[in-house]
């Protein structure tokens, strides 16, 4: 059968048709990319204490109704780790606001604070007793966090760092090589999605991992576990390996190497960020102390020699463990610095409001574009429940004027810090993610100083040498009562 000809007066209305339609087909294909940044949820299931021997013998995929009934209903206020109802609420609002963004980041932390403590309160045998019961619990909680994750992303790529909370020996005591490892590659390998690098073969062997990243066209990620860099590592419970924080960085630098020679940029992510511990530090030099370091300071020197001899691969580094929302510049040597974008946390037990972020980045240069946070106000204080709403907090680029986040950008912001009364304003009310502010105009230059050097000695130059300019923080009636006085 001859085809029937298309009439003269449909054509125009077709061309018409295509022409509106193709803008919106490159729209799709060309679109900017999007993630998510969750960290430190902190989960915590012995918030309703009523609930832990039925938690205790249910299997993961139940637990969710089970926690339905917690009590005190509602969100936990400030103080604390999040209840079920944080974990939900933050979730379903990172799913609402991020809905079809190419991966999740989640820089660690997924177990609450004191995990073994407030286990032994609980259990008819402490962890000690019973090491069986208690790492089975405790995968059931690894297993219910990716039950939760995979609810709302089905089929996004769920990319985490161990945090320090995150082992059965303790905190600051993963082991190398050891059960938990073993089991969190286990449990957590399906949600990295059809691409999971070496995900299974390294990170049983110390937390790390490399993949591909989706949509960023010959640009990888390369995972780290920094809880070995950290001053406050202790392998307490391992017999086998003797220097997990030196074989990592063997690892580190033959990866860095092979993503160099492949003309790959890569992106790092962390727990515990680099450079000096602000907070710790407030309280430490005002008293004649030394500033305090995160990382060893011997496993920092080596960490950027290997990226010195890179330079300009690495492009960005994620990190989270202090629960508030702040930058680091990581300068190597040679090359260029890295912007190091530090989390706020989902876990409000510092006196931070919860907070995620979303972020936009550029396919073709691997070069984030700009970023947004997302809290939840209106927590109280104490063991009492409060209401509250999820809204954007701000948009980098609309609260800085900055186009991207860059080393220049971040050393840019420093500089506002310093001299701009608006950008001080902005930054001292964000870092906590807009809860009672931490910083006072006197601490300010402690905090300001670690975002742009991370040796102690670059620190100390950078703060002001006028002594009345500079205090201790001194916030005791800020804290929980039952967290240590430093904040590590």
């Amino acid at each position: 059968m001859k085809p029937t000809s298309m009439s003269a007066a449909a054509r125009p209305l077709l061309l018409t048709a295509l022409v509106a339609f193709a803008p919106s087909l490159l729209r799709a294909e060309e679109r900017p990319g999007r993630f998510l940044l969750v960290s430190d949820i902190h989960f915590d299931p012995f918030y309703d204490a009523s609930l832990f021997q039925q938690l205790k013998t249910s299997p993961a995929e139940n637990w969710a109704e089970i926690l339905e009934n917690s009590r005190p209903a509602g969100i936990n206020p400030r103080g604390t780790d999040s209840n079920y109802a944080l974990l939900k609420s933050s979730l379903d609002e990172a799913r609402r606001r991020g809905p079809d963004v190419d991966f999740v980041l989640y820089p660690g932390d997924l177990l609450a604070h004191r995990w073994q403590a407030k286990y032994d309160r609980l259990a008819e045998k402490s962890h000690e007793a019973d090491p069986d019961e208690y790492r089975a619990f405790t995968r059931k909680v690894v297993e219910f966090l990716a039950f939760e994750f995979r609810r709302r992303f089905p089929e996004t790529p769920i990319l985490p760092t161990l945090g320090n909370e995150d082992s059965y020996c303790g905190d600051y005591r993963v082991e190398p090589e050891g059960p938990f490892l073993s089991m969190f590659a286990e449990v957590w390998h399906p949600l990295l999605g059809p691409e999971s690098g070496t995900f299974r073969r390294t990170f049983p062997l110390g937390g790390y991992f490399t993949t591909r990243l989706p949509r960023l066209k010959n640009c990888r990620l390369i995972v780290l576990n920094s809880v070995f860099f950290s001053v406050n590592y202790d392998d307490a419970c391992n017999a086998e390996v003797q220097v997990p924080a030196l074989d990592e960085l063997d690892w580190f630098e033959d990866t860095l190497a092979r993503a160099a020679a492949a003309g790959e940029a890569v992106w790092l992510l962390m727990h515990v960020p680099p450079g000096i511990n602000s907070f710790n530090t407030a309280e430490s030099v005002p008293r004649g102390g030394p500033p305090a370091t995160f990382w060893q300071p011997e496993l920092t020197r080596r960490f950027l020699r290997i990226v010195e001899r890179h330079p300009d691969v690495v492009r960005v580094a994620f990190t989270g463990h202090t629960h508030m929302d702040d930058y680091r510049l990581i300068r190597p040597g040679g090359g260029t610095s890295i912007p190091c974008k530090i989390a706020p946390a989902v876990s409000p037990i510092f006196g931070n409001n919860p907070g995620f972020q979303t972020y936009q980045y550029d396919v073709d240069r691997a070069a984030v574009s700009g970023f947004q946070t997302y809290f939840r106000d209106g927590l109280g204080e104490g063991r009492r429940p409060t209401e509250g709403r999820w809204a954007l907090e701000y948009d980098f680029r609309d609260a800085y004027g900055f186009d991207s986040l860059s080393a220049g950008t971040i050393g840019r912001l420093a500089e506002g810090i310093r001299s701009n009364a608006a950008v001080r304003e902005s930054y001292i009310r964000f870092y906590g993610v807009s809860s009672a502010p931490e910083i006072t105009p006197r601490t300010l230059e402690y905090y300001r100083c670690a975002m742009t050097n991370l040796g102690a000695a670059a620190f100390m130059d950078c703060l002001p040498k006028a002594p009345d300019r500079l205090e201790s923080p001194g916030f005791p009636d800020r804290r929980p009562a039952a967290v240590p006085p430093t904040r590590e």
